[in-house]
């Protein structure tokens, strides 16, 4: 006879599936718990409906209520295993997901669920040497967890006696905080872990990257969030290259500073060759940094690019756009930095617009004569979409380039 345990363990092999959730509401339903079984099925009803709409709002208000007044029944298992109260406040709900904080007295150990078309899907921990030796495996299996954050403060000898066959469904891990190396050797190579392809090391890391490229589990990674840094990109240049890396995504360091030598090293990475998505969010690019990622080596297979929330202009976006060594770029992000009217007419003379499908030019400084030219680049191309919104647009050029793009643009 089918348990809670197992109906997990189906949910958390297939997670993108909703079956197996229905399902387990419909068991729900026929074992006494008929709030757990609604609120599953309007979370998955949720995510099919588009934000904004009012049957969205409607829905949105349903589950955040279902939530709420049922929550303390349903986290308190977790917390008993982990000995602490079952006290909670919401997080901010994004994209139809239900973050809920667990209040941090006396160093507790479970920090944040939050729950996804249902139920939770993403767990953050401190694991300690006073952590219950079961008192992860009881949570997971309780829960189809799939994302883990977790801050290894333990041995290696204490992580041993953590892990185990329960870690199997994690497929993103966020290391919270800098590790001991021997524990981080440990958790490399645990076979438990086999199942990861999302990792993200913190910016306080220090010598971990060296024994990681090393490791079993960078050979599986599709996705990784890695340090800004000079020294533990030069790594890198030693990661196994095997085509599966797929996107990489850069976190400064307090410490980071724009040089051409940091951009040199990140050039260099063994995977660049085969990459697929680079990210340099908040990276702290300047008109320099931007100059010499733009002379560094030719990303032959990178389809998008992020150079969101940076501090480059007009001077370093002419160097980018007359240096275009990503002939597959499809997605370009240059939202939120300090472009005008001239680096919004540089892009639309650039040979990038041959590729590319949408361009994120938001919350810069482009007043209009820049948004007509490249909306008139534009038109006739493959572009699809046009993102200009948080730009000082006059309105007659916004007329001008709505009239152009029509539903291609946002302004």
């Amino acid at each position: 006879m089918p348990d809670v345990e197992s109906f997990v363990a189906a949910i958390a092999a297939n997670p993108d599936d909703d079956l197996p959730r229905l399902v387990f509401a419909d068991w729900l339903d026929e074992n006494g718990d008929p709030a757990r079984a609604g609120f599953i099925r309007d979370h998955v009803q949720l995510a099919k409906i588009r934000p904004g709409t009012d049957e969205y709002k409607t829905l949105f208000r349903k589950c955040a209520d279902t939530l709420k007044a049922n929550l303390p029944a349903w986290i308190q298992p977790a917390c008993d295993a982990f000995g602490q109260p079952a006290e909670w406040k919401p997080g901010k709900a994004t994209g139809g997901r239900f973050p809920v904080i667990l209040e941090d007295k006396n160093g507790v150990a479970l920090h944040r669920f939050e729950y996804v078309r249902g139920l939770a899907d993403q767990l953050t921990l401190h694991l300690k040497h006073s952590t219950p030796p079961d008192a992860v495996g009881k949570v997971l299996r309780q829960n189809p967890i799939t994302r883990l954050k977790a801050w290894f403060d333990l041995t290696s000898v204490e992580w041993g006696n953590l892990s185990g066959p329960m870690f199997q469904n994690i497929r993103q891990l966020n290391v919270w905080m800098a590790i001991r190396s021997d524990t981080a050797e440990s958790i490399f190579s645990c076979p438990h872990l086999n199942s990861v392809v999302h990792l993200t090391l913190p910016p306080s890391v220090q010598r971990v990257p060296e024994r990681f490229i090393r490791s079993p589990m960078a050979r599986q990674i599709l996705c990784l969030h890695f340090p800004l840094d000079t020294e533990l990109l030069g790594v890198l240049h030693e990661y196994p290259l095997d085509d599966r890396l797929r996107e990489f995504a850069v976190q400064p360091r307090r410490s980071t500073r724009d040089t051409p030598e940091l951009w040199s090293a990140l050039s260099r990475v063994a995977f660049r060759p085969t990459l697929k998505r680079l990210d340099l969010t908040r990276c702290g690019m300047t008109d320099d940094g931007l100059a010499a990622f733009a002379r560094g080596e030719e990303w032959v297979r990178l389809q998008g690019l992020k150079l969101a929330g940076n501090l480059f202009g007009d001077r370093g976006w002419a160097d980018f756009c007359r240096g275009w060594r990503t002939p597959e770029l499809t997605y370009l992000d240059a939202s939120r930095n300090r472009l005008t009217d001239a680096g919004a007419e540089m892009l639309s003379r650039s040979g990038m617009l041959k590729t590319l499908r949408v361009i994120d030019l938001r919350g810069n400084r482009i007043a209009g004569r820049g948004a007509v030219a490249l909306a008139r680049a534009v038109a006739e191309g493959k572009v699809n979409r046009l993102l200009l919104a948080g730009n000082p647009l006059g309105k007659r050029e916004a007329a001008t380039v709505k009239g152009l793009l029509g539903e291609r643009v946002d302004i």
